[in-house]
């Protein structure tokens, strides 16, 4: 049986735009770096309120901090001249990837969308340096790990995705090592629950002067 000519139509629209996304996502972006061609040059640790990072270590907003630490590794072979500056990010663990479309790494950087949440941008230095990181109301509950990428430029305008030339992270090559737990922020600010108060008193208020006003105006007819 033959499809009626709108419903081909569509079928056809909806084949072509389909054909398009792809295509778009298969695209090499020539001014991005490949991240299998970045050597893991930097290591990277972090500890949470003093103890070393494992495994479901848990994150809470407001209570926990984590410390991250990096430094050059001596072992790897080629230098760090080109190195300029650091740029650390916040990366979804492999648990936390499954399923998750939007979450997914890529070898292409600038395709990639498991590091989303940037957390310092430091000079270089072979000696290292550390940041702090706390929890925000905004940070997705997820399993998270630290990665470092090596810039090869200071300019403003240079990115991860055009400018890496190495990296370090705090877990293993699949992302499921090491990995912090940022429990969601289940709560509301501040200023939500006085303006909640200060409005259920208003309405309390309002009602009781209402009330006494209309008591008051019966007894005086």
């Amino acid at each position: 049986m033959a499809l009626p000519a709108r419903v081909l139509a569509l079928t056809i629209l909806f084949t072509l735009a389909l054909a398009c996304i792809t295509a778009a996502n298969a695209t090499v972006d020539p001014k991005s770096v490949l991240f299998s061609s970045l050597s893991r040059a930097i290591v990277v640790t972090a500890t949470v309120n003093g103890n070393n990072v494992t495994n479901g270590t848990a994150m809470t907003y407001s209570k926990d901090e984590m410390a991250i630490h990096w430094h050059l590794n001596q072992s790897v072979a080629g230098g760090d001249a080109a190195f300029k500056k650091v740029v650390l990010q916040l990366c979804f663990g492999a648990p936390s990837q499954n399923a998750r479309p939007w979450r997914q790494p890529n070898d292409v950087v600038s395709h990639s969308k498991n590091c989303k949440y940037t957390i310092a941008s430091q000079p270089y230095n072979a000696a290292g340096n550390s940041t702090v990181w706390r929890p925000s109301q905004d940070t997705p509950g997820a399993q998270y790990f630290v990665r470092a990428w090596v810039l090869n430029s200071t300019d403003a305008s240079a990115t991860v995705s055009a400018n890496s030339v190495a990296y370090g992270q705090n877990t293993d090559p699949s992302m499921s090592s090491n990995l912090v737990v940022v429990q969601p922020f289940s709560g509301t600010a501040v200023g939500i629950n006085i303006y909640i108060i200060c409005v259920s008193v208003v309405s309390y208020a309002a009602l009781a002067a209402f009330f006494f006003y209309e008591r008051w105006a019966k007894k005086n007819k």
